[in-house]
């Protein structure tokens, strides 16, 4: 027997079905294993580029904002799409402001392979006592290391304004990076479950009275 599933949630797509189907535009784009599927859908095939630049009819704006790029700097200020588990790396999104804007924020949201949120901000804090503009504008946001543990990551963005209610914008997840751990953990370099990899410091007492 064969049951279809169709759903948007990977996770739990990811524990129901060992076989996946993508379609883009009504054509068959992925037919394979569960994880392979999953990564095509979340990533695309743009979604490990350097830079995303978004033009023409694809390009998301409204009458006040127009998103212009967007990419990740490793702790060097090089556009990379691997970031070492234990180096620092920014992610910038780079936009263009048509008329001046009070409250306005941009933000993003970033996902693990199986569709799981992992975290999402927005640089309402970065705003706060400025004017801006009309122009064009770099948001800036830098992950400190030993974060994200190694996998694929992907990336959407959104643009709101008061009363945050809804979003003028949302984009697909349209920018994606690798995290590699270079290191592992303990002797034998292991690779530790989960999406985090923080570095945690232990310690060790004994509760034994060894001076008797």
């Amino acid at each position: 027997r064969t049951v279809l599933f169709v759903s948007h949630n990977m996770a739990a797509i990811s524990q129901l079905c060992t076989r996946g189907i993508v379609f883009y535009k009504g054509q068959v784009q992925e037919d394979g294993r569960i994880e392979d599927v999953i990564g095509r859908y979340l990533n695309g095939d743009t979604s490990l580029s350097v830079k995303h630049v978004w033009e023409g009819d694809f390009r998301p704006e409204t009458d006040e904002v127009r998103l212009l790029s967007a990419w990740i700097e490793d702790n060097s200020g090089s556009p990379a799409t691997v970031i070492d588990s234990q180096q620092s790396f920014t992610l910038t999104l780079e936009y263009e402001l048509k008329r001046e804007q009070k409250g306005m924020r941009t933000g993003f949201l970033i996902k693990n392979q199986l569709g799981v949120d992992v975290c999402g901000s927005t640089d309402f804090d970065a705003r706060v006592g400025m004017s801006f503009q009309k122009g064009r504008y770099q948001a800036k946001c830098t992950f400190p290391g030993m974060i994200f543990n190694s996998g694929r990551y992907s990336i959407e963005f959104g643009v709101d304004k008061p009363p945050y209610q809804s979003q003028l914008i949302k984009t697909e997840f349209c920018l994606g990076f690798d995290v590699e751990d270079l290191v592992g953990h303990g002797p034998n370099r292991q690779q530790l479950p989960g999406i985090m990899k923080p570095d945690l410091k232990w310690r060790v007492d004994s509760l034994d009275d060894t001076s008797r």
